[in-house]
């Protein structure tokens, strides 16, 4: 299963810990993104050679799920991706964000 993952502008805030990128899936493809929405050019390019082989289904989990989730997930459904959250590791800096984000996802069709 290809895995995808995204590191928000890492000059500012740093990159994946390596015991992440180690330990959970040494073969994933990093992006660096500076969008809210991980679907920037190169991802998208990513993707459409996975729609190639009929990948039309994401798992999809992060931080900042009012923002940066959200964005990605409404952006993948537009696309015409089934969306699948990861709930228990979708995360925002308060309870109410999360909460509010995750709903948002569910209600658009997540």
């Amino acid at each position: 299963i290809p895995v995808i993952a995204t590191c928000h502008v890492k000059k500012n805030f740093g990159d994946i810990d390596a015991i992440i990128t180690e330990v959970t899936n040494p073969g994933r493809t990093v992006f660096d993104k500076s969008l809210f929405s991980m679907i920037e050019p190169p991802v998208e390019a990513y993707l459409d050679k996975l729609k190639d082989k009929h990948v039309d289904q994401v798992v999809l989990y992060g931080v900042e799920a009012h923002v940066c989730v959200k964005q990605t997930c409404l952006d993948l459904l537009e696309r015409g991706y089934g969306v699948h959250l990861v709930i228990d590791a979708i995360s925002s800096m308060n309870q109410h964000d999360r909460n509010v984000g995750i709903e948002s996802m569910k209600m658009a069709g997540a």
